[in-house]
Formats: C-alpha cells, sequence, structure tokens
C-alpha cells in the first residue's frame, strides 16, 4: 500500500501507508493543521537542515498524540504507528513544530509511537507487550529499550530518505570519527570539552548540538532525553553506509 507526505505544499509518494491526520482516505485540498501559529508551532522561517526523531512514551496513536500535544503546548510534524502508518499533522516547510528547544527552527520532528521504557514498578503498557526489548548504553549509563516494530523502521527510512531527498537533509547520524553511533547529548559548544577517553581512538567531538546536519535521536539535543533509543539511529546508519 503507498500514501503520500505533503512537503512545501507538494504532495510525494511514499512506499507505505501515509496519510493526512485528518483526511485518512483521499488526498486533502489545501491541508490544514492542528497547530496554531504562535501558540503551539512557529511560522517556518529557516531552512531545515534537521531531522530530530522521537518516541511518544506510549502506545497511544495518533489522534491521542495530537490530543496530548494540544494540552502541553507542543507539536510535531509525524506520528509514525506500529502498523506502518506515517500521520502528517503539518507541512514541516511551512510550519516550525515545538519539539526540541532550540533546534526548533531549523529542525522537523517525528514522533514514532513506542512506551520506550519504563522505571521500576512500573507497567508496561498492554498494547506494548509484544514488544522485543534491546540493552544499550546512554549518556554512560546502562538503558533498556523497546523496539520499535519492523513496520515502523520500514516506514521511518522511507520518511528519512524523502526527507533527504526533497528538503536536502544530510543522509547522516551522529557519528564518532571511527564511525560509531554517538549515545551520548551533544554538547552545546565545544569550548572547554576535554577529549572522549571512553571510545577506543580518544575520539574527540565532531558536532555540537548548532552546528550537526542530519537525523538525530531527541537524546543527541537535550540530556533530559533518551528518546528515541538507539535501534533506529543504527538502522539508518547502516542503511546510509550500505550496511542494510
Amino acid at each position: 500500500m503507498s500514501g503520500q507526505i505533503i512537503l512545501g505544499g507538494q504532495a510525494y509518494p511514499i512506499a507505505c501507508r501515509a496519510h493526512w491526520w485528518n483526511s485518512p482516505d483521499k488526498s486533502p485540498v489545501n491541508p490544514k493543521s492542528p497547530w496554531t501559529i504562535g501558540k503551539n508551532c512557529r511560522a517556518r522561517t529557516q531552512d531545515i537542515n534537521l531531522a530530530v526523531w522521537h518516541w511518544t512514551g506510549g502506545e497511544g496513536l495518533a489522534d491521542r498524540i495530537k490530543s496530548t500535544l494540544l494540552k502541553r503546548g507542543y507539536s510535531v510534524g509525524f506520528v509514525i504507528e506500529p502498523d506502518e502508518t506515517i500521520v502528517q499533522f503539518a507541512d514541516p516547510v511551512l510550519i516550525a513544530s515545538y519539539g526540541a528547544g532550540a533546534v526548533n527552527p531549523r529542525a522537523l520532528h517525528v514522533e514514532m509511537v513506542n512506551y520506550g521504557f519504563r522505571r521500576k514498578g512500573k507497567a508496561v503498557p498492554k498494547k506494548g507487550w509484544g514488544r522485543d526489548c534491546y540493552r544499550t548504553e546512554l549518556n554512560d549509563k546502562p538503558r533498556r529499550f523497546a523496539k520499535f516494530t519492523p513496520s515502523q523502521l520500514s516506514s521511518a527510512m522511507l520518511l528519512a530518505e524523502l526527507f533527504s531527498e526533497v528538503l536536502d537533509i544530510p543522509r547522516r547520524v551522529p557519528c564518532w570519527s571511527n564511525g560509531k553511533l554517538i549515545r551520548s547529548t551533544l554538547p552545546k559548544t565545544l569550548k572547554g570539552e576535554p577529549m572522549r577517553l571512553d571510545e577506543p581512538d580518544k575520539c574527540v567531538w565532531p558536532d555540537t548540538q548548532s552546528t550537526f546536519t542530519g537525523h538525530c535521536g531527541h537524546y543527541h539535543v537535550s540530556k533530559a532525553k533518551s528518546d528515541p533509543g538507539t535501534d533506529l539511529l543504527i538502522h539508518l546508519w547502516a542503511l546510509w553506509s550500505g550496511r542494510l
């Protein structure tokens, strides 16, 4: 099944289910976003050179996410549901969503439905019981995260490719000079940053939050965040390094 994504007012085909948030059965005419400029988003004034990938922290689908974001004063361009469906809420060329602080003016945002993790004693949502989990390290701490479904990963890679093709967002994720994924928050500035002695070849930081262009995780631009984990970013790295 195929759908379409709207970028700069133009519809682009994509080889998965994808639709505008309030028009699942046909192409919208003059599509409108549920977000309000000045309240939970801004008019786009800068070129996009960054895609920030998130998880939702729960298993609710796009309609529920929309309601939650409206209440909190945030916004997002796209939601990817577990069955592969991409739901678009805004044209990122026209609207800068409120999703990751200082990078918002130059970034677009994608939320992937996934509870992500649960702290000890807190139950996993019933709809997330079927998700496999994996162990990784993030900001120098061992973590256990829920995986995205294979269908979600497939849709995410198609969407990432479309962003890079149409919007010229570089096909890369934050990596050390040895090619390994950076599993830490990027520094705001390189001034006073020590050499990273925890890496085998003693890499130094290649980018800051303000200089990186490409595709990154929310955790790369906010130390308080851990989404979207590392499995999606590793898949994107593998796709663009020819290892997938």
